[in-house]
């Protein structure tokens, strides 16, 4: 198909511009770009930006931070920006010959977290697809086999020795995959079991120490009508790898060779950790110290205290952001130099900070941690997450609170190779996580698609992780997005989540209509009946206990300044 054509401005001039012109229309499916022609209205957004970013380290062998492109976001400017630049830090290679794979600072946090409750199955990682076709099961086995060899993480197990967990990566050997079939059933009730099955296996708890934690399960429902669900820890891998395992697997399973041998986990965790011995993260270790400093703890109102010893118990609310709202939004970034996930954070800011009424909160949030080309093929868990503070001080305009949100987006970037177990917080005294909900933006392909004469759709499954007190997952769908607040019921109910879900969509929808509008006034509601349409602060239920933090646990690997 004819690819859509940039090309403002005319043919790039300079060697510089050509590279990233080339870079942009690669990353941006265009057939050309030109000059004048920038990133972000071209529909570029974060993870498109740090996708360029990595490839124009590597044409131009120069470290081309990806907070350059948020400042620098036309292909001349970007090109002039470069000139700047100097050679970064060594580019990751294989570990030594006969060196055990090193554990990051976040499997280091993941292990521990499944060592205060093995049952626990929140950060359990899962792909399901209905495969439609003539498929040979034996092939698809084998086919994950070959994947399984080509990727240390997915033969990795994680015993404990002398108190502290160390990597043990097994020989490569058949992956077994577990095979059920329901087409006894009859045709109506077959998708309901398939349903059922496959979420009692993603809710299963992992022994991480026995085995590498991975197990597949192919469920028959007729001869051309299969579901395919493969689940991993998340100490092996990230939402990321979802995507490297599909294409290693299709590719296996159609008989392709895949391209030559690829980084490991531990190859970049001795990278990192190298890095980390020769100072390179100290200037961003400084910057994180500062900027949490005396950060408060998010003090949402809920409907129960927080129960001792009792396991966290997940739920959603599933709500939907209308496609001409999105486009309006996307609109405003446009127009103030700002991404939709700025936009999309900002207003969660504002909705967390009325609901709790602070003005100085934190917000976490997940990066690929893939700014590098060498680093796109890697099955591992390379994600991050960042702690994104924000300031609601003096009821700004939305449109004042979305360009304090985007400098700290771009600081928060440009400091972002510090993992947060690195970080020593403490507020009165006392250690306590860094913030209490997440916002993701999820953009990258959700594997749909053909394997072979096989058409691949995703299949949907109950998973319910309990990973923070309120999480809002942001989906692309029809043009619109599908937002998913996650949230412990054992503190919130439904309604009320199902009122913050609906508060959050007026909310965007009145920043679409008003962008200049103070946050007092986006944030009114008609006919509500409260301030807050959660509990009232004054209600002596809402007392929370102080909960250790497991990511300061971690912390004291840091001597504090």
């Amino acid at each position: 198909p004819q690819l859509p054509a940039g090309g403002a401005g005319g043919a790039p001039r300079t060697a510089a511009e050509r590279e990233v012109a080339e870079v942009f229309a690669e990353i941006l499916e265009l057939a050309s770009a030109g000059p004048d022609d920038d990133f972000f209205l071209l529909g570029g957004h974060s993870l498109l930006a740090a996708k360029a970013a990595a490839r124009l380290t590597r044409r131009l062998g120069v470290e081309v931070p990806v907070t350059t492109l948020f400042t620098h976001s036309t292909v001349a400017a970007l090109a002039a920006a470069t000139g700047d630049l100097r050679a970064g830090s060594t580019p990751p290679a294989p570990r030594p010959a006969g060196t055990p794979p090193p554990l990051s600072p976040a499997q280091e946090r993941m292990w521990f977290l499944y060592r205060l409750d093995p049952q626990d199955a929140s950060y359990n990682v899962y792909l399901a697809r209905r495969l439609r076709g003539p498929l040979d099961p034996d092939r698809l086995a084998d086919a994950l086999t070959r994947v399984a060899a080509r990727h240390e993480a997915l033969r990795t197990r994680f015993p404990e020795v002398d108190g502290t967990p160390v990597a043990v990566v097994e020989p490569p050997a058949p992956v077994p995959v577990e095979r059920l079939d329901v087409s006894g059933l009859p045709p109506a009730e077959r998708q309901a079991e398939a349903t059922r099955l496959v979420t009692a296996r993603v809710n299963a708890p992992m022994d991480l120490m026995a085995a590498p934690p991975l197990r597949a399960t192919l469920i028959r429902l007729d001869d051309g009508d299969h579901v395919l669900c493969v689940v991993f820890h998340h100490i092996i891998g990230d939402g990321w790898s979802q995507n490297v395992l599909l294409a290693d697997l299709a590719a296996c399973y159609e008989g392709r060779d895949l391209p030559g041998p690829v980084l490991q986990q531990g190859d970049v965790a001795h990278w990192h950790l190298a890095r980390d011995a020769a100072g390179e993260g100290d200037a961003a270790l400084a910057y994180w110290r500062e900027r949490l400093a005396g950060l408060p703890a998010l003090d949402l109102p809920t409907d129960r205290r927080r129960p001792d010893g009792v396991r966290p118990r997940g739920a959603f609310e599933q709500i939907t952001l209308p496609a001409g709202t999105v486009d309006r939004l996307r609109e405003l970034g446009r127009g103030t130099g700002t991404t939709l996930f700025m936009v999309l954070l900002a207003a969660y800011q504002a909705l967390l900070g009325r609901q709790s009424g602070q003005h100085d909160l934190a917000i976490g949030t997940a990066v690929a941690g893939r700014d590098r080309v060498e680093l796109e093929p890697v099955f591992g868990y390379l994600a991050g997450t960042l702690a994104l503070r924000g300031d609601l001080s003096g009821d700004p305009s939305f449109t004042e609170l979305l360009a304090r949100t985007r400098s700290a987006v771009v600081d928060a970037f440009r400091h972002r190779d510090v993992p947060l177990e690195e970080l020593h917080v403490r507020r009165s005294g006392e250690p306590a996580e860094l913030f209490q909900s997440m916002l993701i933006l999820h953009t990258q392909d959700e594997g749909a698609g053909s394997m072979d004469g096989l058409d691949v759709e995703i299949f949907h499954a109950g998973h319910t992780p309990v990973r923070f007190d309120l999480m809002v997952d942001a989906w692309p769908q029809d043009g619109g997005f599908g937002l998913t607040f996650g949230y412990d019921a054992t503190l919130f109910d439904a309604g009320t989540v199902a009122n913050l879900a609906a508060l959050y969509v007026t909310l965007l929808e009145n920043v679409a209509a008003e962008p200049g509008a103070r946050l007092s006034r986006l944030l009114r509601v008609p006919g509500a009946g409260r301030d807050r349409l959660l509990h009232d602060r004054n209600d002596t239920a809402l007392e929370l206990p102080a909960v250790p933090s497991t990511v300061a646990l971690f912390a004291e690997r840091v001597a504090a300044d």
